[in-house]
């Protein structure tokens, strides 16, 4: 390459050099339902190349390179899931600590970065710590640690306690001393001690007093010893995927004896847990101990404490699931939790408001997610549960009932308020929709997401509540009755004729087994959405109707399971003078006009067609890009795309079209990602 296209690489503007290096450098990560670990700084190899440019690349690259301190221990973050056979004591390893120290940028180092997807015991890694020699200087500058170790351990040995304990206890005081500054932690990591406790739990407390920011996810139990959480503290993640919601059927019968049954535990709560009657699967319950220092005896005996079952010898194991300290709500800016029992959500917050009476304000809380751990209720059980009166009617104070109709037992529970909310996620919520939404002000939402909540989801409407809602994302759940799929096909039309005018973001979904084809309504209330991603099945057809109707779409992705013949596309719109009102002459002479001039992208899924039906519908997918002079993207599965390629090339340069196709031969085709 000449010299002068060297130079020419310097005068990108920074802001693109910044986002080119950080694509580089922070490397996807997928794992399970936990999505706030989307990705991890670990791309120092990548952008290596980088520093060697000029020196405009180099001083934006060495920002990342020098400032993120990386270990990798084991295999390498490319093939993560691959999990060795057998343990080395040499393992490989992976580091820029040396080239940190040598370099003299270890000041400016500000994040530490470490990571494994080996099943490590806690003595290997503490080893690898210290063959990195990053114990050997004080990283006063680090305020952020990421750590990613998602492998369980098998159990250990009564033997093996003490080599696990004991390399648990030195990588959190190695931490803990190597980062006397840190205010900010994200840890997936599924070890625990011999009692219970999170793997990094003694540098959590170490650094509490300072913490700003909390992250920490576990596939399996996750306990926080813990009593209380600092005022200091803004944003708090503390999630496992054990005892997660899911829908009950008539295969979960095999779990009713030998289960492993699940709590969930408050810091401060009564030492006798109440367990609900609802869980027949996943007993949710206030556990705890009321002592001014939870301690390692009592978690022990919390987390494997047996009690005998009715059938006299099968035996239910109690694990606490998840164990919150109490929380400063009046700090929190970010909060996600789960799984939580519905019973007990406030309890982490409540210090005085049972007591006087006073409300729970979370005074800068914008963004909250709670994910829920009582199993599903069918339709009979949501109708005649027990608890579900006093559920709804004390522990939830409804906004719509008067404070004269209150009883005394609602004065106890506090009254939530959320002045600065703006976003919202529930998911999986046992109880009636409509019960838990009572309680957040809905009117100035404008983020929303709803996943796995059947009960009362289809009298729940986005138009009367949320006023304000300019993303949203809903998880559109089975409708128990015979006309299960007329149900979500009117709930959709409903929704897209909904005066929702600051919409801009919507994500409709559909369960796997849904067959039918929604009927789009003829006029739309969000005229103003940009992005719609339908997850449902819908005509071909349909395309034109959604792009006439929303003026300022940008973005459009669905899935298309249905595309009519030529002979059975003209009777329909000759047959049909409410919804084409000109008459077939119109027709033909409308089908060649601008559909849109603001659509960017279209991602497009073609479901159980024919070969020759998908053979038209990639060709109709085409026509209709042609109508679209703003088009840059389409986006389709990988196994379709040569298919689409030809139809493109061959509409681009048929020189006998009466429509403007020259836009075409600058599309991009590409494959959806993730689908083969």
């Amino acid at each position: 390459m000449p010299t002068s296209d060297y130079s020419n690489f310097g005068k990108l503007p920074p802001r693109v050099l910044n986002r080119t290096f950080e694509y580089l450098f922070w490397i996807g990560m997928c794992d399970d339902e936990m999505k706030v670990f989307t990705s991890v700084p670990l791309g120092h190899k990548t952008i290596l190349p980088c520093l060697q440019v000029n020196h405009s690349w180099r001083k934006r690259a060495a920002r990342l390179f020098y400032g993120f301190v990386s270990i990798v221990v084991g295999c390498g973050h490319t093939a993560f899931w691959e999990i060795p056979t057998r343990y080395d004591k040499n393992l490989a390893l992976r580091t820029n600590v040396r080239l940190i120290l040598e370099s003299g940028y270890a000041p400016k180092a500000t994040h530490l970065s470490v990571y494994s997807n080996s099943t490590l015991q806690p003595m290997q890694m503490s080893a690898s710590l210290d063959r990195t020699g990053f114990l050997d200087y004080v990283w006063e500058n680090i305020h952020m640690l990421y750590f990613f170790h998602p492998q369980g351990l098998k159990e250990p040995t009564s033997a093996g306690l003490w080599d696990q304990d004991r390399g648990i206890a030195q990588v959190n005081d190695w931490m803990a001393r190597s980062l006397p500054n840190m205010t900010s932690m994200k840890a997936l990591s599924n070890t625990r001690d011999s009692f219970g406790l999170f793997g990094l739990d003694d540098l959590i407390n170490a650094r509490l007093d300072n913490m700003a920011e909390l992250v920490v996810l576990s596939h399996g139990s996750l306990v926080l010893g813990a009593q209380e959480f600092p005022s200091s503290l803004r944003r708090l993640v503390i999630r496992t995927t054990m005892g997660v919601n899911r829908e009950r059927n008539a295969d979960d019968s095999h779990l009713d004896n030998d289960t492993l049954s699940e709590e969930i535990a408050f810091a401060g709560s009564e030492d006798n847990p109440t367990e609900s009657e609802t869980s027949s699967i996943v007993s949710s319950s206030v556990g705890g101990g009321a002592a001014s220092s939870y301690s390692s005896s009592h978690l022990s005996r919390q987390m494997h404490r047996k009690s005998a079952s009715t059938n006299g010898s099968a035996q239910v194991e109690k694990v606490v699931a998840l164990r919150i300290p109490r929380i400063c709500a009046e700090s929190l800016v970010f909060l996600e939790l789960g799984p939580i029992s519905p019973e007990n959500i406030w309890d982490p917050f409540i210090i005085e408001s049972y007591i006087n009476a006073v409300p729970l304000v979370f005074s800068n809380l914008k963004t909250l997610n709670l994910v829920f751990s009582s199993p599903l209720l069918t339709n009979a059980e949501q109708k005649w549960h027990p608890i579900r009166h006093h559920l709804h009617h004390s522990h939830w104070p409804s906004r719509r009932r008067s404070s004269a109709t209150s009883d005394s037992s609602s004065v106890r529970e506090p009254h939530v308020q959320f002045p600065c909310l703006e976003s919202l996620s529930l998911t999986a919520y046992p109880h009636d929709i409509d019960d838990i939404l009572d309680i957040f002000p809905c009117a100035q939402l404008r983020n929303f997401e709803l996943v796995r909540c059947p009960h009362g989801f289809f009298r729940m409407s986005l138009e009367n509540s949320f006023t304000q809602l300019a993303h949203a994302s809903i998880d559109i759940p089975r409708a128990r009755n015979r006309k299960k799929d007329q149900d979500i096909d009117d709930w959709i039309s409903k929704t897209l004729g909904s005066r929702l005018l600051c919409l801009k973001t919507l994500s409709l979904s559909t369960p796997s087994d849904y067959t039918g084809h929604v009927e789009l309504p003829v006029d739309y209330g969000v005229t103003n959405i940009q992005h719609l991603k339908l997850t449902v099945g819908l005509k071909l057809v349909e395309i034109e109707k959604l792009l006439s109707g929303l003026p300022n779409l940008r973005t459009l992705n669905i899935t298309v399971t249905e595309v009519m013949g030529e002979a059975h596309e003209y009777l329909s719109r000759t047959a049909h003078p409410k919804r084409y009102p000109s008459g077939q002459w119109t027709w033909r002479r409308d089908r060649h006009s601008v559909l849109s001039i603001s659509l960017e992208e279209i991602v497009i899924r073609y479901s159980d067609l024919s070969h020759s039906r998908l053979k038209r519908a990639v060709c109709k997918t085409v026509m209709v890009a042609s109508r679209v002079p703003s088009i840059l993207r389409i986006s389709t599965q990988p196994l379709y795309l040569d298919m689409l390629r030809e139809c493109v090339t061959k509409i681009a340069n048929d020189k006998l079209s009466t429509l403007e196709t020259h836009h075409l031969n600058g599309i991009q085709l590409v494959p959806i990602v993730g689908i083969s």
